[in-house]
């Protein structure tokens, strides 16, 4: 969404935003100079949000809403129909794949199956999305397209040496730094990842850092203990410097136990940072295994910790499907090109409405 906010021709499109809570998106958006309004919609049903929602767009009256994530594209989508707008809305992942309940996952998808039909267009992240999206009972009757997210090359910049970040992370000049990037959940497979590097203990020279924070933090950092690495495993927090991270780690690994098409591993293959990474929902649109990265099946520890030992052994092959990924990305996943088919959908979405 930031990526739109800043790359939508704006002789054409003035954005404003709806936001479920303060913070750094938020912020982000208000650096940017555009309009937010910030309407709680954290709760799974809110007949006040869905009020409160209806008369801002009543208010302010935007020709088209796009709406992002299960949540926020009920509300959304409920909202603008009552206030007689058109909507589309972006998916990321399948509801399957959520970290939640399986009673939460449920409603999710009772309430997003009941809400798609009041969207003109969806627009998913990756084909396996958007076959899970036409594969469903009572399936959307809204055209299903695939745009990949692309990410922007100006925000993966580092800022700082690569020595200092790699200092500050844990690494010595010598050490392999393995880097995890993930919310600390369940669906990351951080617990697998740490079993995987449970079994390199004997190996010398690397060290890992785990970069983010949820609501498994504690007991991760319990498990590395009992497995005997915490003095190898690093658990760093939230860090908001993702193009020094990436800069300063030499093995990134994205151990998910189901995914959509994860930024981190677009910005990954765009950084040039060698990969590791489950074969879980649009990874393998992107990783081609053995040429752009390496694949493993999901919670398989013991194929990731040799994934990795063979990555680590071999640092001329892990550049070269490295240097791949990044021409691929380059090449295949252009920034202006994503900004365009946005705007190609909006375009399309107006232009029914005028007839």
């Amino acid at each position: 969404m930031l990526a739109l906010a800043d790359g939508l021709d704006r002789a054409r499109y003035a954005s404003c935003f709806v936001v479920a809570s303060e913070g750094r998106f938020a912020d982000a958006l208000r650096q940017r100079g555009l309009s937010v309004t910030v309407i709680d919609l954290r709760r799974l049903v809110s007949p006040r949000a869905l009020v409160a929602l209806t008369r801002h767009l009543r208010r302010e009256r935007p020709d088209l809403v796009h709406t992002a994530g299960a949540r926020a594209s009920f509300y959304g989508r409920l909202a603008a129909r009552l206030a007689g707008i058109p909507v589309i809305s972006s998916v990321h992942t399948r509801i399957a794949d959520y970290d939640a309940s399986a009673w939460r996952r449920a409603l999710y998808l009772a309430l997003d199956r009941a809400s798609a039909r009041l969207a003109a267009r969806i627009v998913a992240t990756s084909h396996v999305v958007a076959a899970d999206l036409r594969a469903r009972p009572r399936g959307p009757s809204a055209t299903v397209v695939t745009i990949p997210n692309c990410p922007d090359p100006r925000d993966l910049a580092a800022t700082r040496p690569r020595m200092l970040v790699r200092e500050e992370l844990g690494a010595g000049e010598a050490d392999a730094l393995i880097g995890v990037i993930a919310r600390l959940t369940a669906q990351k497979g951080v617990a697998d990842f740490l079993d995987a590097a449970s079994r390199l203990v004997s190996r010398p020279g690397w060290c890992a850092v785990i970069v983010g924070d949820g609501p498994e933090r504690l007991e991760l950092e319990a498990r590395a203990g009992r497995l005997g690495i915490a003095e190898r495993c690093r658990f760093v927090g939230t860090r908001t410097d993702l193009g020094n991270l990436l800069a300063a780690i030499d093995l990134l690994v994205v151990p998910s136990r189901s995914e959509g098409l994860p930024y981190l591993v677009l910005e990954a293959m765009l950084a040039g940072t060698p990969l590791v990474a489950t074969a879980v929902g649009g990874i393998p649109e992107v990783i081609a295994d053995g040429v752009r990265g390496v694949l493993v099946p999901p919670r398989e520890p013991d194929r990731l910790a040799a994934a990795m030992a063979a990555a680590l052994d071999n640092p001329v092959r892990s550049r070269a499907f490295a240097d791949a990924a990044q021409r691929y990305a380059a090449d295949a996943l252009p920034l202006d090109e994503m900004l365009r088919a946005v705007e190609g959908v909006y375009a399309a979405v107006l232009r029914g409405v005028a007839k």
